[in-house]
């Protein structure tokens, strides 16, 4: 492939380098220089362009890219549009995902020209998230060097593993003076955790934490499979939950996981071939564990051998995961009442369904929609307001001019969509915040006490991490507002989902805040649903 500064009247066919603006004609890297486009510059005064040149034996970026995750990707994953030489693949439907490390490292380990990044192995993803990008650096790259890269990748790389259905039982055993509370607490806690991989218990059962009881339940115990929560730890092979598993006629696989939290857990089977879990402690808590990582193989039907778990010790210790529910270390301990709380007003989006008229410029009341917005944000609770605009966009500037204490950021990530749009943002703020609440530009309803509900609800519930608007119906809308244990979830966003599946994923942790009326969902993005809501407000 050829890359150089030219002259431009040389250009015509070439690949435009960087991106150009010159008066009001703007030209975005990747752009094929057409003969119009090279007069246009030339007219302009640009003599000089850099560009790329593509040879007969290299293949574009976007083609690139595209075969190569094809080639990748498994059952359960799909593979994106390209977009700047890069295609994501995203989930299928819920599962366990599946990677080939050697495979990755083979086709990264190729050429720098080739970047291959995946989530981690055994993520539990729900429809629409992403699993892995592929991204081709350069405008091309040689077509031979792809072709090596689909060699490596023929048996596919990636794979996402559908939970499949199984019968649960749980049986909880109890020690003299155990609180009835803890029990129910218990039995909650791990109902949300099968609901992670849509599976839920079958039958419950309480007993005394002896091993004779213990014997008679698994023997009797018919489910696919058995989790046994035992009013005491596990502190030994011989101790009551693998004794009654071997008194049962069944086999303990392993006691012990190099997972912490998690480590006193208890793996096996019955004589019968029916898997059974004997549950650390710690699953009463919401909080990831060693056994998250258990019971999300055996929902996808995958195995869990001795080796897998004595394996399980690099990355096994996820006290301090910057995403877990509940970190047991932070900056230190955080009065959310006194929490610093940035808002970022999203204004970037391009209005592509109002038929060249730009939504966020129509006037209510006389303001513009973004001017209302902004506005808004600024009496509100929030202690700080971060407003992205996209590059170069007069009009949106202008419609703010004389509003003061906000921060403007330009940018042209919203091309990737929300997402970018949502990381443009994120990349604004300082050290010092401590949660950031995101508002889209184009709630014609919003309104001061609707943000001040989200901020409230955050200042009030230490327990919960997200906290969502929704409206008077249960519909889920904005702001929504993220403590800062999110902000790393939020800064590897891609695609126009914004943060959606991000909440999927940690639902235990999210807050309802319920909004009266329809603020909270109400967004007009065509000139029928502009019309009809201006029709609805004329006295």
């Amino acid at each position: 492939m050829e890359f150089r500064t030219c002259p431009t009247r040389e250009a015509e066919g070439g690949i435009l380098a960087h991106s150009l603006r010159l008066g009001d004609r703007r030209w975005l890297k990747g752009h094929v220089l057409e003969a119009d486009d090279v007069n246009a510059l030339l007219d302009a005064g640009q003599n000089t362009v850099t560009i790329a040149r593509l040879s007969q034996t290299d293949m574009g970026e976007a083609d690139a890219a595209t075969t190569l995750a094809r080639a990748l990707s498994g059952s359960g994953l799909n593979a994106t549009p390209p977009i700047n030489g890069r295609v994501n693949l995203m989930a299928e439907h819920p599962g366990l995902l599946q990677i080939q490390a050697d495979t990755v490292h083979a086709i990264n380990a190729l050429d720098e020209g080739i970047s291959l990044a995946t989530r981690e192995n055994d993520a539990v993803l729900q429809t629409g998230e992403l699993a892995a990008s592929i991204k081709i650096i350069p405008y091309g790259l040689p077509r031979s060097l792809i072709d090596t890269a689909v060699s490596h990748a023929r048996s596919p790389g990636l794979r996402l593993s559908r939970f499949r259905d199984r019968s649960i039982q749980l049986i909880l055993t109890e020690t003299p003076g155990l609180k009835s509370s803890l029990l129910t607490k218990a039995r909650t806690q791990i109902e949300a955790r099968l609901a992670r991989w849509d599976l839920s218990l079958n039958g419950v059962e309480t007993l005394p934490h002896e091993t004779g009881a213990l014997r008679d339940a698994l023997t009797q115990a018919d489910a696919d499979l058995i989790l046994v929560l035992g009013g005491s730890a596990t502190s030994d092979r011989r101790d009551t939950i693998p004794a009654a598993l071997t008194a049962a006629g069944g086999s303990v696989t392993r006691f012990g996981l190099p997972v912490d939290p998690g480590n006193l857990l208890v793996l096996g089977q019955t004589r019968e071939g029916h898997d059974v879990v004997g549950l650390p402690g710690c699953v009463r808590s919401p909080a990831p564990n060693g056994a998250d990582r258990i019971l999300a193989r055996l929902a996808a039907d995958l195995p869990v051998t001795p080796s897998y778990m004595a394996g399980l010790g690099v990355g096994g210790l996820i006290k301090e995961n910057p995403d877990r529910a509940i970190p047991r270390l932070n900056r230190g301990t955080v009065d959310r009442r006194q929490a610093c709380v940035h808002l970022i007003v999203l204004a970037a989006g391009a209005s592509r369904r109002m038929q060249g008229e730009d939504k966020l410029l129509r006037p209510i009341d006389g303001t513009p929609l973004l001017r209302r917005s902004v506005q808004t944000a600024l009496c509100s609770a929030a202690d700080h307001v971060h407003v992205v605009l996209p590059d170069g966009h007069t009009a949106r500037r202008a419609a703010l001019n004389g509003l003061e204490n906000w921060r403007r950021i330009d940018t042209r990530l919203h091309l990737e969509g929300i997402a970018g749009s949502i990381r443009a943002g994120l990349a604004d703020l300082p050290d010092t915040a401590e949660a950031v609440l995101i508002l889209p530009a184009d709630l014609p309803q919003m309104s001061m006490a609707a943000i001040n509900e989200v901020v409230d609800a955050y200042r009030q519930t230490p327990d919960k991490g997200i906290f969502r608007a929704v409206d008077q119906d249960g519909q889920g809308g904005h702001p929504t507002l993220f403590d800062r244990r999110f902000f790393e979830s939020l800064r590897g966003l891609e695609g126009d989902s914004g943060a959606q599946a991000l909440i999927r994923r940690h639902r235990e942790q999210t807050c309802l805040v319920r909004i009266e009326g329809y603020a909270a969902t109400l967004d007009l993005d065509t000139p029928e649903a502009w019309s009809a809501y201006e029709a609805q407000r004329r006295p």
